[in-house]
């Protein structure tokens, strides 16, 4: 969270979805460091709600990007929905509006923010089925000083498209408009949307760690969100199988935590947490005794269809060959419908490996 005053008077208001992604940068000094960003974002907040400056009634952007790649929520009202901005006068409507924090008419603009504006466009056109590389019309709807666009005209734009695109300003600088393209093409791969690889679990664009400690009696697993200095232990939370919400009951052995895994599985934006118990004794007959399931755990993209699947390592599967289980994921979370193995056979490896004992993204 970056501190945003929540005590605003008028509700946000709401398009009937997304068309469109509007690049932009603060035009603000570069020389900021990561810690420094959510102080930045207060600033732009009170700058914008001013009755002296713009006179909103709530931060402009739907999004602020820092560039070491923090994401932070801007307009309040739902980064999930279809929240109208105040970043594109004209064509607000129907369009997700991303700030880079910075100068960049002369400043070269990190990877890291590149990568992080290509994540948010992915997953916000991809909730509407829009191509990051596909074009749109959409009609200007207000014409003020600086339109380049007559009241109700209709125009053709990219999917994502610099300010400059219809108002006349240098929005987005002369050095990252040009990146354009490479942002195009990075949110078209499979599998780049923000909610795969974020290990942001409280969506406080920090990225969070989880620790496992299997030899702790059943077995823990300890959160510590991070914020710009690093993990806050004093905020750390930890769980166990006798958790509220977690399955399960703690026995000795089960070695809870043994392997853990992040990412976006059912789409919401907030990092979910894969948990591996490899000496849970499972006593449906799904498992067999020194089957070891969740030897190691994945969160990844497996199917490129925007959400992170599960897989699975069991490495003691088949007497000690091992096996891996894909499971597929949606808004429900993971299925278990249509999982499939992989197993030493298939993989063209000898016996006795014990595939599944760890594994990577």
């Amino acid at each position: 969270m970056w501190g945003a005053n929540e005590d605003l008077e008028d509700p946000p208001s709401y398009a009937e979805g997304i068309k469109a992604v509007t690049l932009h940068h603060t035009a603000t000094g570069n020389g900021y460091t990561c810690a420094d960003s959510r102080d930045l974002v207060r600033s732009l907040q009170a700058l914008h709600t001013d009755p002296n400056g713009n006179g909103w009634n709530d931060i402009g952007y739907n999004f602020v990007v820092d560039k070491c790649g923090q994401i932070f929520e801007g307009r309040g009202g739902g980064a999930d929905l279809p929240v109208v901005g105040a970043h594109n006068v004209g064509f607000n409507t129907g369009t997700v509006g991303i700030a880079v924090i910075g100068n960049y008419e002369e400043s070269v603009t990190p990877r890291p923010a590149l990568d992080a504006v290509a994540r948010i466009a992915a997953w916000r056109l991809g909730q509407y089925g829009a191509s990051p590389t596909g074009t749109v019309a959409l009609t200007n709807g207000v014409v003020v000083p600086g339109s380049k666009y007559a009241q109700d005209e209709q125009v053709t734009l990219p999917r994502i498209f610099g300010h400059r695109d219809t108002f006349a300003t240098a929005c987005p600088g002369a050095l990252l408009y040009p990146k354009l393209g490479l942002i195009r093409s990075l949110a078209a791969a499979p599998g780049v949307s923000h909610a795969l690889d974020t290990a942001d679990i409280d969506r406080n664009g920090v990225n969070d760690t989880v620790a496992g400690t299997p030899g702790h009696g059943s077995g823990s697993v300890t959160v510590l969100p991070g914020n710009g200095d690093g993990p806050v232990a004093s905020a750390k939370r930890t769980l166990t199988q006798s958790s509220s919400g977690v399955p399960g009951a703690s026995e000795s052995g089960d070695a809870f935590g043994a392997s853990v895994a992040l990412g976006d599985v059912d789409g919401d934006g907030h990092a979910d947490v894969a948990i591996g118990a490899p000496g849970e004794d499972d006593t449906t007959g799904h498992t067999e005794t020194g089957d070891r399931f969740g030897s190691a755990v994945v969160l990844a993209d497996l199917s490129g269809w925007g959400r992170a699947d599960l897989l699975v390592g069991v490495d003691g599967e088949d007497s000690g060959n091992g096996t891996l289980l894909q499971l597929d994921s949606g808004s429900a979370g993971v299925s278990t419908t249509g999982g499939v193995y992989y197993g030493t056979g298939t993989l063209g490896l000898p016996a006795g490996v014990r595939l599944g004992q760890t594994l990577a993204p």
